[in-house]
């Protein structure tokens, strides 16, 4: 099961590759961003959902609950991290999660871990990049479909305050090789930047380990601007 999640996760980190970019000064003294497929752009924005001409961007259409349920880390989550923009910090419990060297996995992942006994996987990716809770939701779904040639489901989508803050909870259910799995992530976005916090597992296990999943995306703290 593991092998088969870790290449699920090459997969899913797609979502965020495919919009991978490096910033640049033109010698005019304009700021312009260079894209992985070549092409560029003025505005890193409109590269990914400006005016974009993906039918199944467009049509991405889901209700998100505004509850704001007030939901904090548990006293357990001793272990800390700090990401490199200042913008969020981690808590977890490292006697149930242990620590996975991210560059193994992925160049542009900050941190990834996986559960010691369960099988859950996670990961915290952050950009330079402002790109609002709700569109990198929507990215994310309609990336997720092409790569997968699977009609990617949103099971739920809310509004929750976590440690303080409000944070876009979104969760994705996507079809690979015949096997359904859930990705249960947080999304926060500011000036400093966005975060994607997320888990996965199989989806005949999301329910059971919904517990171990929440204690550990309910570790995301946002600090102070």
């Amino acid at each position: 099961m593991k092998n088969l999640s870790l290449t699920l996760y090459f997969i899913f980190i797609a979502v965020i590759n495919n919009y991978a970019q490096t910033k640049a000064i033109t010698v005019e003294g304009d700021t312009v961003y260079l894209y992985n497929d070549g092409t560029w752009s003025y505005d890193l924005m409109e590269y990914m959902i400006g005016d974009s001409q993906d039918p199944f961007f467009q049509e991405t259409e889901f209700e998100i609950d505004s509850l704001f349920t007030a939901l904090y880390h548990p006293k357990e989550s001793k272990k800390e991290l700090t990401s490199k923009y200042n913008q969020i910090k981690i808590r977890y419990n490292d006697s149930e999660w242990g620590r996975v060297a991210a560059g193994t996995l992925n160049e542009d992942a900050e941190f990834a871990f996986e559960h010691k006994q369960k099988d859950i996987w996670s990961i915290v990716i952050c950009e330079e990049t402002e790109i609002g809770a709700e569109n990198i939701l929507k990215i994310a779904r309609s990336i997720m479909a092409e790569n997968t040639a699977s009609d990617v489901q949103v099971l739920k989508a809310e509004w929750l305050t976590i440690n303080g803050t409000p944070v876009l909870r979104g969760v994705l259910k996507a079809q690979f090789s015949g096997i359904e799995f859930v990705f249960d992530s947080y999304y926060y976005s500011d000036s400093r930047g966005t975060t994607q916090f997320t888990t996965w597992t199989s989806s005949n296990l999301w329910e059971r380990y919904a517990t171990d999943i929440r204690k550990m995306l309910n570790g995301l703290i946002v600090l102070p601007e």
